[in-house]
């Protein structure tokens, strides 16, 4: 509810900043100077937010107590069995030297080109 409440207020403050420029530029051009101190508006959003500033500060919580517990479903290939066991890598008959490699189809151990 705080959070809303917040996100409420931190629009309307959008929009009152807004229209306060707007009405400051309206009268700049007519040659006056806006006096936002007599817009009934604008004072109505002062003391909204006054009344949010003075408020004491919510108690502050983590993120993680704030999420809801989620258990997702496992995927369907997970739920069946695979029909074909995974076929191991080939064995490996040595180690070879950095840069070398052994050719599956010759079995022959040959410097890169």
């Amino acid at each position: 509810a705080t959070s809303a409440a917040l996100g409420a207020l931190r629009s309307t403050t959008r929009l009152v900043l807004q229209y306060a420029a707007q009405r400051t530029f309206e009268r700049k051009a007519e040659g006056e100077v806006a006096d936002h101190a007599a817009d009934e508006c604008l004072s109505e959003w002062r003391a909204c937010v006054r009344t949010v500033a003075e408020l004491p500060p919510p108690e502050r919580v983590s993120t993680w107590e704030c999420m809801p517990v989620v258990r997702a479903p496992p995927p369907p290939w997970a739920l069946v069995a695979p029909a074909i066991p995974p076929v191991p890598p080939p064995p490996m008959a040595q180690e070879l030297p950095v840069g070398w490699v052994q050719f599956a189809d010759e079995a022959v151990l040959r410097l890169p080109a």
